[in-house]
């Protein structure tokens, strides 16, 4: 047989005419080379069974298939991974977005302040010459102040604040006394003082430190607040100033003070704990012990003003909710569920939202899975009288006020229940 290759080529008509298991099954076109080796030798096998080489070339429907496939497989794998990207693409716009437009509202709210601060200190030599004036006109640039940055918090980032408890007659002077949480404190202090019309006439008890910051320290000083450095003995020449322009000139007053000291924090809880444990005292719920010598001291003071006639007793409180998909939620400021001696702290109750976020966060109030801040806001405010307060024993004031933090701390155990009537008036 001469030397050289046949090529054959068979077609295929219809995969169903083929034997299952046949070539024709897996190819519909083949090509069958039959190579003739050369001269014929003793075990040559004949012709028809030469050697032969069988290639395949797959037609277009499997050639489809396998595609299909192949993408499926890589698109399984790939999904999530693009999914988390574009998820996390999106929460940075948001972000972004979100961080502009804190910023468009509170930058021109600082210069306001700081405009605010100089007008403040310029009033300051003015003091011991016209000190009804300078009273009087401090307080009406800090209701600017404190007035827009409420704007800020309630209309703008949609905050809801819900209150409860005692009416307060507008225009009364008073002795406010609260928990402290967080800065959005301030917002519930300032929405009540809004509705009696005292938000221009509120003064807290500031650090003696801030004196000496020029224009907002000196701010401070101009309008009478309390500069002090909780040393009572120290401070009693400070305190002096501060109440013979409330006694003497009947100033109307908001005076605030967080009579606990400090914010509340899990860790200062268990501290709290343990001096009332060390000192057979009973541990308020969801609150630290309050410090009582800055209350007598004052209520001691204030007896003799005819207008102040009041003692406040505010109790400030707050629930995050949580999507439920998401990781660790709870675990934020104070939430998590976490548990103290003195109560528990259930999951995202008096958890507050920081500086940051009550200035730039839309829908504060809003649902938290829905983009909103899903933050709840609440106070509530006990009225006492200040004639019926304990007179000329600065241990039954103590034990006074001593008795109103546990019974805060009970009104804040029921808070824990998301479904509280409180929290939807």
């Amino acid at each position: 047989m001469p030397s050289g290759t046949c090529g054959l080529t068979i077609r295929n008509p219809s995969p169903d005419n083929a034997p299952r298991g046949s070539i024709f099954t897996l190819c519909t076109t083949a090509t069958i080379s039959i190579v003739d080796s050369g001269t014929p030798h003793p075990s040559t096998p004949p012709a028809d069974r030469l050697p032969c080489t069988v290639t395949s070339r797959p037609a277009p429907i499997e050639t489809f298939i396998r595609n299909r496939n192949e993408s499926r497989s890589n698109h399984t794998g790939a999904g999530p991974q693009l999914t988390h990207v574009r998820t996390f693409k999106m929460a940075t716009i948001t972000t972004a977005l979100t961080t502009l437009r804190g910023l468009a509202l509170t930058i021109p709210w600082l210069l306001h302040l700081l405009i605010a601060d100089m007008l403040l200190s310029l009033l300051l030599p003015l003091k011991p010459l016209l000190p009804d004036l300078v009273y009087n006109l401090s307080s009406l640039i800090a209701f600017t102040v404190w007035r827009s940055i409420q704007v800020i918090f309630e209309t703008f980032n949609s905050a809801q604040i819900t209150f409860s408890g005692d009416a307060l007659p507008p225009g009364e002077s008073a002795v406010v006394v609260a928990n402290h949480v967080g800065w959005a404190d301030f917002y519930m202090i300032q929405a009540l003082a809004i509705k009696s019309g005292m938000l221009s006439r509120q003064r807290y008890f500031a650090k003696r430190e801030l004196r000496n910051v020029p224009f907002l320290g000196w701010g401070l000083w101009a309008m009478g607040m309390p500069m002090v450095s909780r040393n009572w003995l120290r401070d009693e020449k400070e305190l002096k100033r501060v109440f013979e322009g409330v006694i003497e000139r009947r100033w109307p007053t908001w005076l605030i003070s967080f009579a606990e000291g400090t914010r509340f924090s899990p860790l200062k809880h268990a501290e709290s704990a343990r001096f009332c444990s060390a000192n057979n005292k009973p541990q308020p719920k969801n609150l630290l012990y309050p410090r009582s010598k800055g209350f007598i001291t004052t209520i001691n003071h204030l007896r003799s003003a005819p207008h102040v006639k009041a003692v406040y007793v505010l109790t400030i409180a707050y629930q995050k909710s949580h999507p439920s998909s998401s990781p660790g939620a709870g675990e934020g400021q104070h939430g998590g569920g976490v548990k103290t001696g003195g109560g528990s702290i259930g999951k995202g109750f008096q958890e507050a939202p920081t500086m940051w976020e009550t200035l730039s966060k839309p829908n504060i109030s809003a649902g938290g899975g829905g983009g909103g801040g899903g933050y709840k806001f609440h106070a509530n405010a006990k009225r006492y009288l200040m004639e019926d307060l304990p007179k000329g024993d600065d241990e039954k004031l103590a034990k006074w006020l001593e008795d109103r933090w546990v019974e805060k701390g009970e009104w804040l155990e029921g808070m824990k229940d998301p479904g509280a009537k409180e929290w939807n008036r």
